[in-house]
């Protein structure tokens, strides 16, 4: 979940609902109200909000709150996960009244009475504007998560218990679960038929504060209900024209010379699936030219890379004159 869509009737909820599922992800968050509005209520022009909005989906992370059905399209087509609000109507026509007097951060203004023309369209939303959104979620549901909540509860609930992942820098506050973490991913490969590639205390304690340090190093964490944190893998990203002197020499062919990013020193605490994955996914919205290596022996990080469309490129050889296979991914080609 990257680039998430949040829609449904005016008063549902969606900024409210779009907030905290911010907080849950750390994705940036955008309302369509604030691209559209102007604070003196006038509004801009077409081509100036479509020229913002197609800026915005070039991003590779974002939330997006708001309807807008002339431009729901090609949102639809741009995200990965669509979440549609379908509430009663009572509730978003009270919700509506409820917020009226209220400074809201999706509108650069504050409502003072309930204006006729938006009382009508949360009334004809029913007849207008579903049938039109339900088409579209129906044609672009192959390669997309499209979850519709009928009720508060319904959407709250989700919001508790669904697992979600961001990104943040490794702080030195968290050394301690971290060495925990690259102890477990060892013992685990030694279990795993991998002994060799980090047997003997690689990467070291003071190659992981020196990432820490640097600001290279960075913890994939889940976030409950209540904004609390658990780190659940760690990761480090180099970047620059030559980040890694080891892939000076490769025996092969690299795809495409630097700048690129290198991702290293991936473990996971074994806690919650798609973590690896999740990192990995990060640092596609860092760089487009991504390299990585793993060990011969380490076949669940080899399924990983190659299920993430990596190329394999050739063999590389790392500090302590082992050798590894490299991989390289250009997300522009």
């Amino acid at each position: 979940m990257k680039r998430v869509l949040i829609v449904g009737c005016p008063g549902a909820g969606k900024s409210t609902f779009a907030r905290k599922l911010q907080k849950r992800t750390g994705l940036p968050l955008h309302y369509l109200d604030r691209l559209w509005w102007k604070p003196d209520r006038t509004v801009v022009s077409r081509e100036e909000f479509d020229e913002a909005l197609a800026l915005l989906l070039e991003e590779g992370r974002w939330i997006i709150d708001g309807n807008f059905l002339r431009t729901m399209e090609p949102r639809i087509r741009a995200c990965d996960t669509v979440i549609f609000l379908d509430y009663p109507q009572e509730l978003c026509l009270n919700s509506a009244e409820a917020r009226i007097g209220t400074a809201r951060p999706d509108l650069p203004w504050v409502e003072t009475e309930m204006d006729p023309e938006f009382r009508d369209w949360i009334l004809n939303f029913e007849r207008e504007q579903k049938p039109e959104i339900l088409r579209l979620l129906q044609n672009y549901s192959e390669g997309r998560e499209i979850h519709i909540f009928r009720s508060r509860e319904e959407g709250n609930s989700w919001l508790k218990e669904e697992t979600m992942f961001t990104v943040r820098k490794t702080t030195k506050e968290d050394l301690p679960v971290v060495l925990e973490m690259y102890r477990t991913a060892r013992e685990f490969m030694k279990a795993n038929g991998n002994p060799s590639q980090w047997g003997d205390g690689r990467p070291s304690d003071a190659a992981i504060i020196k990432d820490i340090e640097t600001g290279t190093s960075y913890s994939v964490v889940s976030v409950d209900s209540e904004g609390r944190e658990t780190i659940e893998a760690e990761f480090s990203l180099w970047t620059g024209e030559d980040p890694d002197p080891n892939y000076a020499r490769i025996d092969g062919a690299w795809l495409a010379p630097g700048p690129y990013g290198v991702i290293h020193k991936v473990a996971t605490g074994g806690r919650r699936n798609g973590a690896a994955k999740f990192a990995m996914e990060w640092c596609e919205t860092q760089i487009d030219n991504l390299r990585i290596d793993t060990h011969a022996d380490n076949i669940p990080m080899q399924k990983l890379i190659e299920k993430m469309g990596y190329t394999y490129c050739g063999i590389v050889t790392v500090d302590d004159g082992t050798l590894r296979y490299a991989y390289q991914k250009l997300l522009r080609k």
